[in-house]
């Protein structure tokens, strides 16, 4: 049984969405201190670097959140978030310094503040009434496998090819993210 077959046609459109963004996430993060350390990095610094991203986020997610309260434009926000995160990726291929990875954090840091009031809202105006649990259990499930699939999967392009080709394919599954939030209807 498919762990999202229980769910209405717009929560199984987040949940595939937000798939594909934890998938491409999830091809780097238990590969990022090799990465620090090929492009000169220290210990110190691989913890610095991955700092920035949660530090940016703790400071704006308050902010955020009302915002996108007041504003009901969740989908744009959704949309704008993943953009920003897509960019984020493909930037990767560029980066060969910690200043500029530190940036590439913080792109990471703003692409969630934008993303996640505006998922979370979207998410949960479209719960089944009855089902709350369960509704949110599918989707912590769907990405949570996708985290594990592409652990494995990351690790198996970067012993094979290199980081640009990783970077590359994080950037195409976040692509296919974004067009997957077109589909979402104006009013969800």
């Amino acid at each position: 049984m498919c762990i999202i077959s229980n769910l209405n046609k717009t929560l199984k459109t987040l949940v595939l969405i937000s798939t594909c963004l934890h998938f491409s996430a999830g091809l780097f993060n238990p590969l990022y201190a090799l990465f620090v350390e090929a492009i000169g990095g220290t210990v110190t610094q691989i913890g610095f670097t991955y700092a920035t991203m949660p530090a940016i986020v703790a400071i704006g997610l308050i902010i955020s959140g009302k915002v996108t309260d007041k504003t009901k434009n969740e989908k744009y926000y959704l949309i704008a978030g993943y953009v920003l995160k897509t960019a984020g990726f493909f930037s990767l291929i560029l980066v060969n310094s910690i200043a500029q990875l530190i940036l590439v954090q913080a792109i990471f840091g703003f692409s969630y503040i934008i993303t996640t009031p505006a998922y979370a809202s979207l998410y949960s105006k479209n719960l089944t009434q009855g089902k709350y649990a369960s509704n949110w259990s599918a989707w912590e499930a769907a990405t949570h496998i996708a985290g594990a699939v592409s652990a494995i999967v990351g690790s198996i392009i970067l012993s094979r090819f290199d980081f640009a080709t990783l970077f590359i394919t994080m950037g195409i599954f976040s692509t296919i993210g974004v067009l997957i939030s077109l589909t979402l209807k104006n009013k969800v």
